[in-house]
């Protein structure tokens, strides 16, 4: 019985030895989005997905944008790179209804930052009319927002 206590000891005093030691700073970015859209479009079988990505001091930054085939519905597109393309993104619908805007870019060679947005369906909206374009989806949530990285 007492071995079985010693080794519980070492075991949390082990646990409390790794809880305490700092994280590594350089494993966590803020990356910025700016201008977001994405939407079907009327009298098209495309869908346009379009942002502007940033780094919070400005060094990186690069136009991210894709025209998926879809037809009047919320545009989804896989992993895709970005004008610079260091960057690169994926926007694919969720089990909830929703969708994830998925943003990597590379910090140096083999390091590699994801982030992940979460959109609620509540942000994907119909619009439009039924005559003469159709009805929409469209992305109503917030154009401006930043995401956690982690690499």
């Amino acid at each position: 019985m007492k071995f079985l206590s010693s080794a519980s000891i070492i075991a949390v005093a082990a646990g409390v030895t790794n809880a305490q030691r700092p994280q590594d700073p350089n494993s966590h970015i803020p990356f910025l989005v700016q201008k977001f859209t994405a939407r079907g479009i009327p009298h098209s079988n495309n869908g346009l997905i379009d942002f502007h990505w940033s780094l919070p001091n400005g060094q990186s930054q690069t136009q991210c944008n894709a025209s998926p085939a879809v037809y009047l519905k919320f545009p989804t597109v896989a992993m895709t790179p970005c004008a610079h393309p260091s960057t690169s993104f994926s926007l694919e619908k969720s089990a909830d209804g929703g969708a994830i805007l998925k943003i990597q870019h590379e910090m140096s060679s083999g390091k590699i930052a994801v982030a992940e947005h979460p959109i609620k369906k509540e942000e994907i909206k119909e619009e439009g009319n039924v005559n003469p374009g159709g009805i929409v989806e469209v992305y109503s949530g917030p154009a401006d927002f930043q995401l956690m990285a982690t690499y």
